[in-house]
């Protein structure tokens, strides 16, 4: 997802747009979540 307001996420409500935000369901799904944002 992009665009996700940091804030909407978080106790505090701090935070503004993430430029990606990842929502894994599974060991696999980190994984490659991980290896998109290292390249």
């Amino acid at each position: 997802m992009t665009g996700t307001r940091l804030a909407d996420l978080t106790t505090a409500r701090v935070g503004g747009p993430a430029r990606t935000l990842v929502e894994a369901s599974t060991e696999q799904e980190i994984v490659e979540a991980v290896r998109a944002a290292d390249a």
